[in-house]
């Protein structure tokens, strides 16, 4: 790997994570907080981790670190196990935000993470155990660990991408399309992104599609953060949108209907 592009790929991931640094320290100071909130710090440190373990993979494979086996087992399992974590997070940020009921419970979100963690667990045992499954002579990884780097992040990706876009076409979600649409489109765009960067190792485009779209839906997600009521908690602009386009759909378009809505900010 030349020095020059070296110290490009690694100057990007730095600008990534001091992005993310502010998302993360944008979504501590958020006001009303909630289980959303807490996936989506936790989202955005996952992501901080994953440069900062790519950026000494980089380092290792430009001869600035020696290229140990300690240094690839480091790396390879902290990206895996990073990538799963923000793939899986994403996906229980997805339906808290889309209003899922069950993943309200601790129990479902901890079996919303259970294949992160297995993951986790098996690139552990195979890296201490039995490292030439996912090592070669020359610390290079092997087909089953990209088999096992991609099986649970694509896992994670269908079905939130599914959920969302299914989710954003239904007529009672009209008034919150674009929010639908925009989560379900993330981790496709950065997974596309993301094999094309493996192919193509030119740029950090992961990164930079990353940090892109988080900011993208952040931005989204101010119109939610500006308009809920800090006594009700309840996004009372959007809970309106979607209440008169379900009305709407029900009585057809010969009803006429008015709406009464008082602000109260004291009492």
């Amino acid at each position: 790997m030349e020095t020059n592009y070296t110290f490009f790929y690694v100057e990007a991931n730095v600008v990534c994570i001091i992005i993310f640094l502010l998302l993360f320290f944008r979504g501590l100071t958020t006001i009303g907080w909630q289980s959303k909130q807490r996936i989506f710090v936790n989202i955005t440190v996952s992501h901080i981790l994953y440069f900062a373990i790519d950026i000494i993979g980089t380092l290792a494979n430009g001869g600035y670190i020696p290229k140990t086996y300690l240094t690839a087992a480091f790396v390879n399992v902290g990206v895996a196990v990073f990538l799963s974590a923000i793939t899986g997070s994403w996906f229980v940020y997805v339906e808290l935000s889309q209003g899922a009921e069950y993943i309200k419970r601790f129990k479902a979100r901890l079996l919303a993470m259970a294949p992160a963690m297995a993951v986790t667990v098996v690139l552990l045992f195979l890296f201490i155990f039995f490292p030439s499954v996912v090592l070669d002579d020359e610390n290079n990884v092997t087909t089953i660990y990209y088999a096992l780097f991609l099986a649970v992040p694509v896992l994670y990706v269908i079905a939130s991408a599914t959920r969302g876009f299914t989710r954003a076409f239904r007529k009672e979600n009209y008034a919150v399309r674009a929010q639908y649409l925009v989560t379900a489109m993330y981790p496709v765009i950065i997974s596309v992104v993301g094999v094309i960067e493996t192919i193509w190792f030119m740029a950090p485009m992961f990164c930079f599609s990353s940090s892109i779209m988080m900011l993208y839906v952040y931005i989204i997600s101010l119109n939610d953060q500006v308009s809920i009521d800090e006594l009700t908690h309840l996004n009372n602009r959007t809970q309106l949108k979607k209440y008169i386009v379900s009305e709407h759909s029900k009585q057809g378009d010969k009803t006429i209907r008015y709406v009464l809505m008082i602000d109260l900010n004291r009492f």
